[in-house]
């Protein structure tokens, strides 16, 4: 298991992920947390980076959530 501190996007707040395997093969779960919102999204896509695991987790934040403000 690897667990690491990702750029959590314009939205700001903490972006953690950790790599772990519960599959065949590894898996990839991230979590956002700032004021407003906490979410942890799983990836099960086996060899993904972690650059293209913190990218769609910040893609998928940015499509539900809207600053204000």
């Amino acid at each position: 298991m690897s667990a690491w501190d990702a750029d959590p996007g314009r939205l700001g707040g903490r972006l953690r992920c950790v790599t772990f395997a519960a599959l065949p093969g590894d898996s990839t779960a991230c979590s956002w947390a700032d004021k407003g919102s906490i979410a942890t999204v799983v990836l099960y896509e086996t060899g993904l980076d972690r650059a293209s695991a913190a990218s769609s987790v910040r893609s998928l934040r940015e499509a539900i959530l809207h600053r204000t403000g």
